[in-house]
């Protein structure tokens, strides 16, 4: 698929890119049989849920229907499932737990054996078709902002750092940001990020005018994050970015005290010296004017 747009810019943009379809395959088969797995898009690294779904497409109903399970690559936590009576278009909805350990397309033969109405004794064989990809769980771990302190009318960067607890890679991950009003985004509304593969953290900084008039307070930042997973299926999820804005006398105090509590020793010294000759020059008003009035 090619796709042609255009930029803020101006400026014309193509882009190629491959879509990827399952389609599950039709058997023409005398089996009454019917078997497949609903949903049929599981997860690795981690149990999913899925329904195996037996369907009676004979005119005639089964007696003592037994299906024994198995794959190669994965792993259940049934492997025999059994039903006395199905009845003509029946159906059988089987809950089953499933691991898949790598992604990609899977497979689960079952073996079945039932006993039609002149009670003969049938076993057939067959399989269900599943794909598998990673999961993906982003979670914000850390905000930092540069300066420390975002005041009315500055500018202001923040960066947050970004995991992804999941199973899979979230390829080619975009940030977009909605800024409330009082903050301005001037960097651009989105960010790439690029691919986010598990327990690697990662970072991404917007940069804010604060307008003049934006009350102190602290801002919530909504965050889009859109990416694709390993079976290229586009996927969104959302998180909030934090803000505080200070006033002008908080700034002054958090900087004074930023300053007086300094790993230098260079800033103590001469707020020592300045202290002292403060004190120096009162003591000297103070005697000037009593000797003042003396004389």
């Amino acid at each position: 698929m090619t796709a042609q747009y255009y930029n803020k810019q101006g400026q014309s943009l193509l882009e190629t890119t491959e879509l990827t379809l399952y389609v599950q395959p039709s058997v023409q088969s005398t089996s009454p049989i019917v078997a497949y797995l609903h949903p049929s898009i599981l997860l690795t690294g981690e149990p999913s849920t899925t329904q195996l779904v037996l369907i009676n497409t004979a005119n005639s109903p089964l007696y003592n229907l037994s299906v024994t399970l198995s794959s190669p690559s994965s792993y259940l936590n049934q492997t025999l499932i059994t039903s006395s009576f199905v009845p003509p278009g029946g159906e059988l909805s089987i809950p089953l737990q499933v691991y898949v350990p790598v992604s990609g397309s899977i497979s689960f033969q079952f073996q079945a054996q039932y006993y039609d109405q002149q009670r003969t004794l049938h076993a057939e064989s067959g399989s269900v078709g599943a794909l598998a990809t990673g999961s993906i769980d982003i979670v914000e771990t850390g905000i930092s902002t540069v300066p420390s302190v975002a005041l009315p009318g500055s500018l202001v960067s923040v960066t947050a750092t970004i995991v992804n607890y999941g199973t899979g890679t979230a390829d080619g991950l975009l940030a977009s940001v909605s800024p409330p009003r009082g903050l301005t985004v001037i960097s651009g509304s989105t960010y790439y990020v690029g691919d986010v593969a598990p327990y690697t953290p990662t970072t991404f900084t917007f940069a804010f005018q604060v307008t003049n008039f934006t009350k102190p307070g602290t801002y919530i930042i909504p965050v889009n994050l859109t990416y694709t997973n390993s079976l290229d299926e586009l996927q969104n999820s959302h998180l909030n970015i934090s803000l505080t804005v200070a006033s002008n006398a908080t700034a002054f105090f958090h900087n004074f005290h930023s300053f007086s509590s300094g790993h230098s020793s260079l800033p103590k010294f001469a707020l020592y010296v300045s202290l002292i000759v403060i004190v120096i020059v009162v003591v000297g008003v103070i005697l000037g004017r009593r000797w003042s009035r003396r004389t």
